[in-house]
């Protein structure tokens, strides 16, 4: 325990220093780290709150959205999730894990064209994706597919 002639009324000296207080970019990464853990740990809803934190903080970083969109979907919010997926998208049209997220998305909404439209689109500009293959795959052994 502290004495309570010890504490101050004042904030101490380093918290004053513009140079030593934590800034936006370093926050989000640690509501990033957190929000993995809480996800991590089966803990979807306080996972989102803190990646909604990291990206309203520092929101440039695609792995935020990727976090945001497999919590979402963790949650049975397929729709949420895909909508989420195609409005990033738009700032980052050629990454093929937002594609497969959106694609694991629409098959779970039983949505199996617009699935395979994303999964052949990552296969069209890397035909050895492993796990665009190996969801393919899955997809095909469906009865309900066929």
């Amino acid at each position: 325990m502290v004495p309570l002639t010890t504490i101050s009324a004042s904030p101490a000296p380093h918290l004053l220093n513009p140079d030593r207080i934590v800034n936006d970019r370093t926050l989000s990464v640690i509501h990033f780290m957190t929000a993995k853990r809480h996800l991590e740990l089966r803990e979807v809803r306080a996972s989102i709150g803190s990646i909604y934190n990291a990206i309203s903080l520092y929101g440039g970083n695609v792995k935020y959205y990727y976090l945001a969109i497999r919590a979402t979907a963790t949650l049975g919010n397929f729709c949420d999730a895909i909508d989420m997926a195609t409005k990033v998208l738009v700032s980052f049209p050629h990454d093929p894990e937002l594609r497969l997220l959106r694609a694991e998305c629409h098959f779970n909404n039983r949505d199996w064209f617009n699935g395979l439209a994303d999964l052949y689109s990552v296969l069209e500009k890397d035909p050895e994706n492993g796990k665009a293959l190996h969801l393919l795959r899955l997809v095909q052994a469906l009865p309900q597919h066929a």
